[in-house]
């Protein structure tokens, strides 16, 4: 049995819930019976699965879901971080017989006493470089005070997992350094296919999708500014922006001139991203400013909710969008921040219908190849045998 725990709030917005549900679906899909923990509570989780996150789950996935502890106007992730303990007291699961499986680097003390207690095989997925944050903060990056913890947390514990799971390569270097001698295997992040209209309706609605933060880090900014290039008939979706940068992106609207352009979507559920990018949009962008975190510690989740509806894809070229997608196959690439270069991607992709096709069939093609079943399969084998394996095929 695995158990999947993660902190976050259940029904939220975010990617965070949705890539935790979506792997713990595909350990299901693969034959693992797996319990998901989180945070909230609700009268029908199987319902919310469908109208919320988008999907069907399998019948060997289960969702748990845990009141944070509240003292006063603070609440607390223990009443989640404690759950394994009584769970694995009351079932009686005798030893080596339940894996763990979190993305939440706080919870690597529990994870520990879970492995010495009762010999649960304990594994990590990072999302970040807090063990070996060095080049992250040669470029000036700040680490806040929870990921600080995380870091010291990191470096005195990884050492006692079964096993790290990392998303990119230049992850797992990092990792390497740090742990010479722990398992560990690059994941990419998976995809979930979802139901989408013909590639050459997809060209007929000419409407760019962006999926998620709105912050000149995400290169949002140059997005816009390529906008403001290209064809009047050319309309672009932001999908997930927060309220706090509504008084930004309106100003930047206002001042490009591309207002009537750009429609704010703001945050809403998975189902409705997927949905969205299913019936009005025809190219998925990923305008990846050049940084460290953006070169080697990004797998976007917001590439799965492009590939996952058979959108092709213009991204910025960096070591993580060449790693994660094939150039003219179902991606066009342009150098980070040339927001002329960007401007002429999106021209071309849309003055070639032909192109359009093949790179909107082959993004579907690239996301059958990635999915959270097969993932998994890769994750279990890698649980069973402690090998280390930094591929990716």
């Amino acid at each position: 049995m695995w158990l999947i725990i993660n902190k976050r709030p259940w029904l939220q917005n975010g990617p965070v819930v949705t890539v935790g549900l979506l792997s713990a679906n595909g350990l299901a899909e693969a034959g693992e019976i797996v319990e998901f923990v989180t945070a909230g509570h609700s009268p029908d989780w199987r319902a919310d699965l469908p109208a919320h996150y988008g999907f069907t789950p399998h019948p060997n996935l289960t969702v748990k879901l845990i009141p944070r502890l509240g003292f006063g106007k603070l609440s607390s992730s223990l009443s989640l971080y404690l759950y394994p303990f009584i769970r694995l007291v009351r079932e009686r699961y005798s030893r080596g017989s339940i894996t763990i499986f979190t993305r939440d680097s706080s919870f690597l003390p529990f994870l520990v006493l879970l492995k010495f207690l009762f010999g649960a095989k304990i594994f990590l997925e990072v999302h970040h470089a807090y063990a070996n944050p060095r080049p992250f903060l040669a470029e000036g990056f700040v680490l806040t005070a929870q990921e600080k913890k995380n870091s010291v947390m990191e470096r005195r514990l990884c050492r006692y997992l079964n096993g790290l799971i990392c998303i990119t390569p230049p992850q797992a270097e990092l990792y390497r350094e740090v742990f010479p001698d722990l398992p560990l295997i690059v994941l990419p992040l998976g995809v979930r296919v979802h139901p989408s209209l013909p590639p050459e309706e997809k060209f007929l609605k000419r409407t760019l999708v962006y999926v998620g933060e709105m912050t000149k880090r995400k290169g949002l900014e140059t997005l816009l500014r390529a906008m403001s290039l290209v064809d009047p008939s050319i309309r672009l979706l932001l999908i997930g922006w927060k309220e706090k940068y509504r008084t930004w992106l309106e100003h930047q609207l206002k001042d490009l001139g591309i207002t009537g352009a750009v429609k704010l979507i703001g945050s809403v559920p998975p189902a409705e991203v997927a949905r969205l990018c299913e019936t009005e949009a025809s190219i998925g962008v990923l305008p990846l400013e050049d940084n460290f975190y953006s070169r080697a510690l990004t797998s976007p989740a917001k590439l799965g909710d492009y590939q996952g509806n058979g959108l092709p894809v213009i991204a910025s070229r960096l070591p993580t969008t060449e790693y994660l997608l094939n150039e003219n196959e179902d991606s066009l690439f342009y150098t980070p921040g040339d927001v002329q270069g960007l401007a002429r991607a999106i021209t071309s992709l849309f003055s070639d219908k032909e192109r359009f096709i093949r790179l909107a069939k082959g993004s579907a093609q690239s996301a059958s190849l990635r999915s959270w079943k097969d993932r998994s399969h890769r994750l279990i084998e890698f649980a069973k045998s402690g090998h280390v394996d930094v591929s990716s095929e």
